[in-house]
């Protein structure tokens, strides 16, 4: 990841859970090298502790879609019982079954046996929950469905392989006190077989993640509630303004072009004011056809005064000059400083002033499409206020 971007990460609470992941992990790296500090009872608590704060971060992964307690809750408990059933195979395969040994090696075995049946339960309840938060009914339409089904049959090999190394543990083990290196070695064989599964499986994982979810919307969509959202005003200039809150001061503001849908040029809202002493606004769009494009509240258009706005669409298309679109708007005075309530990613771009201005190409409009190859593509876009 550039440099540059790293302060993206910040704006979102899957950024920051990204982050901390990041200095979690670093932390665990210092008990890697330093082995003997995880028995330490001193230290022994601190390890687990980053560790498992690292895994819960995965939780947090798709915190920037719409927030669901019981998917959170969900995410967060099947990376917990992932970490434990995973990491206690690696355990066993690199640790415990290495060589003969006596009492201590059949504790932590027949441990691993007793603990591992209500892990491994709370894995899959944990992630069918979760696993409907994110697609539904959809398993087999999405591609993240199907990347989960694929999950699903690595999950039914572990379960069985564990479901036989439990089964030869409690028959053949249940009264031994010492395990020979002969057994040693092929318990190990069934612990290594599992864990292989489990990589595949953790593979999987890694690659549904790239993709979206059924349930979730797509990338750069809008989920503005708008205050005022206009009609569309049809014919060779189609278009509608989607404006919040309305109040004096700074508005997001949202232009979707349904036509033409292509050759657009110099497309531009001009905001002007109820009375003469207050100074017009014009946002300049540089979209070239059929899409949306849209302003944040954080660096939105100013609205300094209350009273009917009057705001006039114009643009260029393929022909030549395109009949202006008029929308009114009743801007009322500002009474609180609450923020609005808005989720969409922006690129900066520059106002008059030096001011840094974002604006994002949101989504496609009606039976449009964004060009494959580009998909959601940023825009920029300039604020010029004229004083009268």
């Amino acid at each position: 990841m550039p440099l540059i971007s790293w302060g993206e990460l910040f704006k979102e609470a899957s950024g920051l859970a990204v982050l901390a992941r990041l200095f979690l992990v670093m932390g665990c790296l210092i008990f890697a090298f330093h082995p003997d500090r995880l028995v330490d009872p001193q230290s022994k608590n601190l390890s687990l502790g980053l560790s498992g704060a690292a895994m819960a971060t995965f939780a947090f992964t798709r915190a920037s879609l719409d927030f669901s307690i019981l998917g959170t809750a969900a995410s967060l408990v099947h990376n917990l019982s992932i970490a434990l059933w995973f990491g206690g195979l690696i355990f066993l395969a690199q640790t415990v079954l290495i060589a003969p040994g006596g009492d201590d090696l059949m504790t932590a075995i027949r441990h691993f046996s007793r603990r591992s049946l209500l892990i491994i339960s709370v894995t899959v309840i944990s992630g069918v929950v979760h696993l409907y938060q994110l697609d539904g009914g959809a398993i087999l339409t999405s591609r993240h469905g199907r990347l989960v089904i694929l999950k699903v049959f690595g999950v039914v090999a572990m379960v069985y392989i564990g479901g036989a190394t439990r089964q030869f543990i409690s028959r053949g083990l249940a009264k031994k006190r010492q395990l020979d290196g002969r057994t040693a070695a092929k318990l190990r064989r069934f612990v290594l077989t599992e864990a292989a599964f489990g990589v595949f499986v953790l593979a999987l994982t890694s690659w549904s993640v790239a993709t979206l979810p059924d349930k979730a919307p797509p990338l750069g969509s809008d989920r503005t509630d708008y205050a005022f959202v206009s009609d569309r005003s049809g014919g060779g200039f189609d278009v509608q303004l989607h404006m919040t809150p309305a109040l004096v001061g700074r508005n997001a503001v949202r232009i979707d072009v349904y036509s033409p849908g292509s050759g657009l040029t110099d497309l531009t809202v001009q905001f002007n004011p109820p009375t003469n002493n207050v100074a017009s606004v014009t946002l300049n769009v540089p979209i070239d056809g059929a899409g949306s494009a849209k302003l944040p509240f954080s660096e939105g258009v100013p609205l300094n005064t209350p009273g009917l706005w009057t705001i006039i669409v114009t643009g260029n298309g393929p022909d030549g000059p395109l009949p202006s679109v008029t929308y009114t708007v009743s801007v009322l005075a500002n009474t609180s400083e609450a923020p609005v309530n808005e989720d969409v990613n922006a690129t900066t771009s520059t106002i008059a002033g030096g001011v840094s201005s974002p604006a994002t190409v949101v989504v496609p409009l009606g039976e449009t499409t964004v060009p494959s190859a580009s998909g959601v593509q940023p825009v920029t876009a300039t604020v010029v206020t004229t004083t009268p």
